[in-house]
């Protein structure tokens, strides 16, 4: 589990993390209202940007280093 709270209904806006070798992981959240999102098949190297409700609302690739 990665958390991104930092204060009481905030929220950090990066959560950074590794996948290894794996291209695809399926993502988990659980919003401070109870509800649980899962969005599956989100693409490794890029910025996915999640809102509450609504899923994946926009995508940015990193460079390849």
């Amino acid at each position: 589990m990665i958390s991104a709270q930092s204060s009481f209904y905030s929220a950090n806006g990066r959560l950074p993390f590794g996948l290894g070798e794996a291209r695809t992981a399926e993502l988990t959240f659980r919003w401070p209202n109870g509800q649980v999102e899962r969005i599956a098949g989100a693409e490794a190297n890029q910025l996915v940007v999640v809102r509450e409700g609504s899923g994946i609302e926009r995508r940015e690739k990193f460079g390849v280093r």
